[in-house]
């Protein structure tokens, strides 16, 4: 086995960084990686579903999609994620226990009672400090998880509340729980750089594992995987399952309501109601809509064009965030 310590918070890097493991070696591999604020949805999701879209816009956080399907969590520097890559049998290549017990082992030994949950995550006290999720390539098992040391869990919170009736599909729906940090429970305090370490180092002479530094040439191919794929918003976004999205907004008293059928994030087509605008621009706006992508920055090029200029810059940022 291979032990791997990124040094960068780029999720998609990291991520690329996984897939290349993964795919392309015959290694197996224990590694530790942490990102700057982000959001990763599983890979069956509807990311727009999943998050408080305007919150995230305006706090700067990252959206990401995984390899692994399962619920979607949030990263910063506050988390630490593991992933383990290995060998299995046929028929007997998902196994959640096998991958998370060496990590509650660990915490354990740190003096966290940490307990194994029904829904592959990890508790404390019954509150989640560890979502899991696996993916099968052939004969490998990818697993990966989280841990909350010490999560800004007000951004998480924020970040993932969502409201749920904007979105009709069949996407897997991620189940949100209460969750708790490993800093607040620990007798003597440690920083998250302390508690990587402490795991890396334990881990690896546990298992006699070599610590693993990509080449050049890797590292090429990791970026590459990353800019072609994970960071691509035809991965994040356009990879989503085909949903509808209604709403109904307020400006100045009259109503705007926006119904819109997307297909692999693709508007297919459209119909704006209400009292808010006139007749000839919900048309324009209808028709303007259909083929483009469901994306701020398109609905925002669109909205600019077609709406009258007396129409002050809060209240279209009002109508696109209706969009949303």
């Amino acid at each position: 086995m291979i032990c791997v310590l990124s040094n960068t918070y780029d999720p998609y890097f990291n991520l690329a960084a996984e897939e290349y493991l993964f795919k392309n070696t015959d290694e197996e591999v224990f590694m530790l990686w942490q990102c700057h604020s982000t959001i990763v949805v599983g890979k069956h999701q509807n990311t727009l579903a999943e998050i408080n879209y305007p919150y995230v816009r305006k706090n700067g956080i990252k959206v990401a999609r995984r390899l692994s399907g399962g619920g979607t969590v949030f990263h910063d520097s506050g988390n630490v994620n593991f992933t383990f890559i290995r060998h299995g049998e046929k028929g007997k290549l998902i196994d959640y226990e096998k991958h998370v017990t060496p990590i509650i082992n660990l915490l354990k030994k740190m003096g966290i009672d940490a307990q194994p949950g029904k829904k592959n995550e990890i508790l404390l006290k019954g509150k989640k400090i560890s979502g899991n999720a696996e993916h099968i390539y052939k004969s490998r098992i990818l697993h990966h998880g989280t841990l909350l040391f010490d999560t800004q869990l007000d951004r998480l919170n924020n970040a993932l509340q969502i409201n749920t009736g904007k979105y009709h599909d069949k996407a897997v729906q991620s189940n949100r729980s209460k969750v708790t940090n490993i800093l607040q429970h620990l007798h003597e305090k440690i920083s998250v750089e302390e508690f990587m370490t402490y795991l890396f180092e334990n881990y690896s002479y546990t298992t006699n594992a070599l610590r693993y530094h990509f080449s050049r040439p890797e590292l090429e191919i990791v970026n590459h995987i990353a800019e072609q794929k994970y960071n691509t918003w035809e991965w994040i976004y356009g990879y989503s399952p085909k949903y509808s999205f209604e709403n109904k907004i307020k400006l100045e008293d009259r109503e705007i309501g926006i119904h819109l059928e997307v297909e692999s994030g693709i508007i297919r087509s459209a119909s704006i109601s209400g009292d808010f605008f006139k007749d000839d621009e919900k048309h324009l706006l209808t028709n303007a809509l259909i083929q483009q992508k469901h994306e701020e920055e398109v609905i925002r090029r669109i909205t600019n064009h077609i709406l009258p200029n007396q129409i002050q810059d809060d209240k279209i940022d009002r109508i696109i965030e209706g969009f949303f």
